[in-house]
């Protein structure tokens, strides 16, 4: 039996900075999620962790059209991509550092970094290197 640990990153924002960058797109989903028998932010991270990677084709209907919006208002306002993602707590550890994560959901942001001039020259010839250490 063997153990073993795996690195993983993400640019995230926090749900407060969501409320300051999108507020009434978040005011709007936030309500529904309490009006709704789905139990705010904590149900929707279950819910994304039960239907696993194709988590937006199964978002019920009723939210869709909100994420959507939430998504085009933060790309509106940032220049950069929103995503919903869900973290087991349960798999990881206490040194683990996510904004609003403990109950598994956190939203990351793609596009937030881009290669120099002599970064993209040089692309080809340099990696991106990931480690972590397990003891």
């Amino acid at each position: 039996m063997g153990m073993g640990s795996i690195p993983c990153h993400a640019d995230v924002i926090s749900l407060e900075n969501l409320r300051k960058l999108c507020p009434e797109t978040m005011q709007d989903i936030e309500k529904l999620l309490e009006w709704e028998a789905f139990g705010g932010w904590e149900s929707a991270a279950r819910h994304l962790d039960e239907c696993g990677p194709d988590y937006e084709e199964v978002t019920p209907l009723f939210l869709k059209p909100l994420y959507r919006e939430l998504r085009e208002a933060f790309n509106k306002v940032t220049g950069l991509t929103l995503f919903l993602n869900y973290y087991d707590p349960e798999a990881g550890d206490r040194y683990d550092e996510l904004p609003d994560g403990s109950d598994g959901l956190y939203f990351s942001v793609d596009g937030v970094w881009q290669r120099t001039e002599s970064g993209e020259k040089f692309k080809d010839y340099i990696d991106t290197g990931t480690w972590t250490v397990f003891g």
